[in-house]
């Protein structure tokens, strides 16, 4: 790719992680003259957890958390920045990212990984492989180690102010 992304599919899980993650992003894409569309797949088929726990009807919940995500976009992108929020249904979170991408003409997606192995990866599999496998354009994996050293500077920065 000879010339910037255009457009920039930012999928995040909203995961204790998600703000390491979205300062990366927001670091790394700085500078950049490109559109930033962070995307949240929530998972139709979970629903019925997060409901117990939050006690938020569906739609209710989809915009809490688009309203969490606009807050992050303002508060780690900066103002000036061609940033805009989705969040959306979908029995499958790689799908709901694949589609995403081919719906908005993304030139890159950007996900995080939480480099799950053995009986934990069987069981929940990994929505960032599926992604990687599947995806028509380049995908760009954070870690889940260079998120970890992330939060802990940004955790050191806090304290220190």
């Amino acid at each position: 790719m000879n010339t910037p992304p255009r457009r920039l599919l930012i999928a995040t899980d909203l995961s204790r992680m998600s703000e390491a993650f979205l300062a990366t992003v927001a670091d790394l894409t700085r500078g950049l003259p490109s559109e930033l569309i962070l995307l949240y797949v929530s998972n139709i088929a979970e629903f019925a957890e997060i409901q117990n726990e939050t006690g938020m009807a569906f739609d209710q919940y989809m915009e809490s958390v688009r309203s969490r995500l606009q807050d992050t976009v303002e508060r780690l992108f900066g103002p000036g920045v061609a940033a805009r929020v989705e969040v959306l249904p979908d029995d499958s979170v790689a799908d709901g990212i694949l589609a995403a991408a081919d719906r908005i003409r993304a030139d890159v997606i950007v996900m995080g990984t939480h480099g799950r192995s053995g009986l934990s990866r069987l069981v929940l599999g990994s929505v960032a492989e599926a992604v990687l496998r599947r995806a028509t354009v380049p995908v760009l994996v954070v870690p889940l180690a260079a998120l970890e050293l992330r939060q802990a500077q940004i955790t050191f920065a806090a304290r220190a102010t």
